[in-house]
């Protein structure tokens, strides 16, 4: 379910951060030459994945700072664009997903290998890339994260 935005898929800060719920996706597009060469390689509009855990904060994964919080600010200054995805599942299995997230991944390092298998098996269209990632290989290696 998408929350409120406009054509452009940008919604003032105020009124999105009001609809925002534990468990919520987060999608932006950041301004700048650099995202813009990491839209390139992503080979999508989007270039960064929030999830966000309540009072104004979001969960957040990045090759400077590892998987740490912040509070969100929507604005235009800093986003060209962004939307906000609430997954189909009620709101207590919501809020749950945020808190498991931030207890697991707080402080994990960023993982450059998997941006890179990512962006590799993407680019050349491996058959591989067809099934990505397994639930049960990803669950038992969680000391590294990509957004």
């Amino acid at each position: 379910m998408y929350l409120d935005h406009d054509e452009k898929g940008v919604t003032e800060s105020p009124r999105l951060l009001s609809l925002l719920e534990p468990g919520d996706v987060i999608l932006v597009r950041e301004r700048g030459l650099k995202h813009e060469i990491d839209r390139i390689f992503q080979r999508s509009w989007w270039n960064h994945v929030l999830l966000y855990i309540g009072n104004e904060k979001v969960l957040d994964a990045s090759p400077l700072k590892g998987c740490h919080t912040f509070k969100i600010e929507l604005g235009r200054e800093k986003y060209e664009a962004c939307k906000a995805l609430r997954p189909k599942l009620p709101k207590g299995e919501r809020t749950n997903i945020a808190e498991t997230a931030l207890k697991e991944f707080i402080g994990k390092r960023f993982s450059w290998l998997q941006v890179a298998k990512i962006l590799f098996f993407r680019n050349f269209r491996l058959k591989k890339w067809q099934k990505p990632f397994e639930y049960e290989e990803y669950k038992s290696d969680v000391r590294k994260v990509i957004c």
